[in-house]
């Protein structure tokens, strides 16, 4: 139900801004395009995440494309140590 009303609730906000906050939110957002999480958070990410999003990448990969897809990976913990995948 809260999707159903999403897009309603963004144009409600988005038509409410005057043109120097469109402005300022758009180059907000581009900030945010450009900009990278901490390496504190990227490691957190990598620890926790990442072997979970590679495994439903390959297995989307497979059925989509029939096609088989090796990772090998590489991060930095959050002290700066290289950690891989075992």
């Amino acid at each position: 139900e809260m999707i159903a009303k999403y897009q309603w609730g963004v144009n409600k906000v988005m038509g409410g801004l005057t043109q120097e906050e469109m402005k300022e939110a758009e180059r907000l957002a581009e900030e945010w395009r450009k900009a990278k999480p901490l390496a504190e958070v990227q490691a957190k990410t990598a620890s926790q995440k990442g072997e979970k999003y590679l495994k439903e990448f390959a297995e989307e990969m497979w059925r989509q494309c029939g096609m088989r897809v090796a990772v090998l990976t590489a991060w930095k913990d959050g002290s700066g140590q290289t950690m891989t995948t075992q």
